[in-house]
């Protein structure tokens, strides 16, 4: 399988033994098993070999795991920033051109800025999204922009 990890381009045989220099007989022992299980496929009509649906289905279980860890992984280092900051820190997470409030380490001064954790937030009125935008590429900031953007509301303090 790791033959395929620069792409999921059909290989030969051949081929992954030379990216692998494992034997040839050994290599197409492990490809029968890894088929059996589809996480690999044969095309039926040049014999070449691909990632089959469970290595997609194990990649897309592995990236639902890595956005719900994310708080867990990221919480102790948001809250070691908001000691040394003394003010609030937000984690938040990009999801469909929109930011969700993921995480919030709140300030321990008398003013707070209260925001829920799952809130959605338009990407122009989040911290972060502002952030993400100054240093993502050009291709990424035009298509994360080429909707209108929403005016923020005043906020007043009574």
């Amino acid at each position: 399988m790791l033959a395929f990890e620069q792409s999921n381009e059909e290989l030969r045989l051949i081929d992954i033994c030379k990216i692998t220099g494992i034997h040839r007989s050994t290599i197409s022992r492990i490809i029968k098993v890894l088929t059996s299980y589809e996480f690999l496929e044969r095309n039926p009509q040049n014999k070449k070999i691909s990632l089959g649906q469970t290595s997609l289905r194990l990649a897309r279980s592995l990236k639902r795991s890595l956005k719900t860890n994310l708080v867990h992984i990221a919480k102790p280092y948001v809250d070691e920033l908001r000691g040394k900051l003394r003010e609030t820190v937000f984690l938040e997470n990009l999801v469909r051109k929109n930011w969700i409030m993921a995480y919030a380490a709140e300030s321990y001064g008398p003013f707070r800025l209260v925001t829920e954790v799952g809130e959605k937030m338009h990407i122009n009125a989040a911290s972060g999204g502002k952030t993400f935008l100054a240093y993502a590429s050009p291709k990424i900031r035009d298509s994360l922009l080429e909707e209108e953007l929403h005016a923020l509301p005043v906020r007043k303090i009574p």
